[in-house]
């Protein structure tokens, strides 16, 4: 059985020789119609008609590891197909090139590493496959980019960090946008949360993080509310004295609901808040009267205290 299969090879071997040698033979075919198959309309070179049909009969034997005849086909069609991609002369027309790929595609599906090899192979010429080099670059951008969301998915702290920059990006941008007037749609269809005059796109986003992120904004470690805050006191204050570039009354109004949605998961962030509201507003009490409304409470509370204690005091009650 040896024997007769290297028969075959060096059988296998001559005919095809020749036929893959004709394609260096420029042919112009018949246009007859009746062309039997696998012969189209315009007839297809006659050296590539003969390797399909060698591929057609003896696929088998020709994906086989002994048989070097397909790597030669293989070396062939390359070289045809370069050829046909730079447009040189001498080259094979592209519905013989075509029946050449189909020729060695039959072969191919016998072995993965086969139709592997043949598809690389005509994805570089069309120049739809990256270079090794461009590969490497690529596996090495996508194992960092894996390492990166490994240690991310692990680590609570690196998610937190990753919000917060985020958070950070966006309101800072919002933030800035408050400084710039704008004027709204007078529109009544306007949805929720927005009101029948449109408000400020800015304070518009600051409401929808904190409606959203309220949780994260509320933690120690993000700094993203401070300054929100700053810049509601800013805003608060200009509108309170009634200065060029002010918000808007409605818009001030939603920067400070989108506030509170924060500070409700905080007693210190609602206590802050809150007093700068009636700081500016004129409603909170300045540190000297404080201080005289404590004193005034620890002297009763002293007079009182006395009270409870002199036989006197007692008396006269």
């Amino acid at each position: 059985p040896t024997a007769k299969l290297a028969d075959v090879e060096r059988a296998l071997g001559s005919v095809l020789d020749l036929a893959r040698r004709s394609l260096q033979i420029p042919q112009e075919g018949s246009s007859k119609a009746e062309s039997a198959f696998p012969f189209r309309a315009k007839q297809d070179h006659a050296g590539t008609v003969c390797i399909l049909k060698f591929c057609m009969c003896c696929d088998q034997e020709l994906a086989r590891d002994s048989a070097p005849v397909f790597q030669a086909l293989r070396e062939e069609h390359l070289l045809q197909l370069t050829r046909v991609a730079q447009e040189a002369q001498g080259r094979l027309p592209t519905p013989a090139l075509l029946v050449l790929t189909q020729a060695l595609s039959l072969v191919a599906q016998h072995r993965p590493d086969l139709a592997k090899g043949l598809l690389a192979e005509i994805l570089s010429v069309l120049g739809l496959l990256n270079t090794a080099e461009q590969q490497q670059q690529q596996q090495q951008q996508q194992q960092q980019q894996q390492q990166q969301r490994q240690q991310a998915s692990t680590s609570p702290t690196a998610k937190l960090a990753d919000v917060e920059r985020a958070l950070g990006s966006v309101l800072d941008l919002a933030r800035r946008s408050l400084q710039i007037p704008q004027e709204g749609s007078s529109k009544a269809e306007s949805a929720f949360p927005f009101r029948a005059k449109q408000d400020h796109a800015g304070t518009v986003c600051i409401l929808k993080f904190c409606m959203c992120c309220d949780q994260e904004l509320a933690r120690d470690s993000a700094p993203v509310f401070q300054a929100l805050r700053e810049e509601h006191l800013l805003q608060l204050t200009r509108v309170a004295q009634e200065a060029q570039g002010r918000l808007p009354t409605p818009a001030l109004l939603v920067l400070t609901q989108a506030l509170s949605l924060v500070a409700q998961h905080r007693p210190d962030l609602a206590k802050g808040l809150l007093a700068e509201i009636l700081s500016v507003l004129g409603l909170l009490n300045t540190a000297e009267q404080q201080q005289q409304q404590q004193q005034q409470q620890q002297q009763q509370q002293q007079q009182r205290q006395q009270a409870s204690t002199s036989p006197t005091a007692k008396l006269a009650d």
